[in-house]
């Protein structure tokens, strides 16, 4: 499941959020975060169900802003996706994706707010995600959460030709 989000300047190709799965996707919706950047690009939660047996799993990819935007607007778009969340009334929940996280205080918020509705951080144990200024600055800007779910193995890749972060890679066994 795919959906653009914005469109390259250069060369007006389209680039968003995907997620992929073996099992078949029920529903998929794309919401969008508030609070534009001064562009006018939007950034989204991508988000879908599918069932594993018979457990219906809810599943977002998110993007946010870097710290270029307010933490106060940054945690208005967490804010969003708990109230999806809870709009959508499903128990078992896993988000992972850029959060931007650059600065420790914004992930420790983001942590507090996804844990008053029991949802816990999994990714924890990874480590830098990014390298900026030359590798001088290594940021955790990527993580995983879940609810009802339990990470079980945990890991990221050493390098990536595909993105400026280094991807994660973890496995969940269902509470």
């Amino acid at each position: 499941m795919y959906y653009p989000i914005s469109t390259n300047k250069s060369n007006t190709s389209e680039f968003g959020n995907a997620i992929l799965s073996r099992n078949q996707i029920t529903q998929e919706n794309k919401l969008i975060l508030p609070h534009k950047k001064q562009n006018g690009r939007i950034r989204n939660a991508t988000n879908c169900v599918f069932k594993i047996n018979e457990t219906t799993i809810l599943v977002y990819y998110i993007h946010m802003k870097t710290t270029i935007m307010s933490r106060e607007k940054r945690m208005d778009q967490i804010d969003s996706i708990i109230k999806d969340i809870k709009e959508k009334e499903i128990d078992h929940v896993i988000l992972g994706g850029d959060f931007n996280t650059l600065i420790n205080k914004d992930l420790e918020i983001i942590i507090t707010k996804f844990k008053e509705v029991d949802i816990i951080y999994n990714s924890g144990n990874v480590g830098a995600t990014g390298s900026y200024l030359f590798g001088l600055v290594k940021p955790v800007n990527d993580h995983f959460f879940s609810r009802n779910m339990e990470g079980i193995m945990t890991s990221k890749l050493k390098t990536s030709k595909s993105s400026d972060h280094l991807p994660i890679l973890i496995r969940y066994n269902l509470n």
